[in-house]
């Protein structure tokens, strides 16, 4: 549902008119009407305004998307990434000299320092 037709369901909701719903959240009666046929969009200002007026989250009124659908594909999603940063760190871990890995020369300058003053 794209932020125009919320908007509309949301103010016809809640029994409003397009003057009504201006007046509330400070804007012209055109604004309003111009943003639920999708001529222009509101300032961030705004949009935060329409979001705490009909309690609706700012990301849930300007994403394109049907509710249910989207937001469990993008948990799923999320999830997956998740596990495979924390395989991905765990594996890493593993391989290094605090996990027991095999212990690697240091690329620090202040190793190398040390080791010429032994050889010296």
């Amino acid at each position: 549902m794209k932020f125009q037709d919320k908007l509309q369901a949301l103010r016809k909701e809640k029994g409003l008119s397009q003057e009504k719903l201006a007046e509330a959240i400070g804007v012209s009666r055109q604004a309003v009407a111009k943003w639920e046929v999708g001529q222009s969009y509101p300032e961030i200002n705004k949009l935060v305004a329409l979001s705490n007026y009909f309690g609706v989250s700012v990301d849930k009124f300007v994403k394109d998307y049907d509710d249910e659908n989207c937001t469990y594909q993008y948990s799923k999603q999320q999830s997956c990434a998740n596990e495979e940063i924390i395989d991905f760190l765990c594996r890493a871990k593993k391989s290094t000299y605090a996990g027991r890995g095999v212990e690697g020369t240091s690329s620090r300058l202040i190793h190398m320092i040390f080791t010429m003053k032994k050889v010296i």
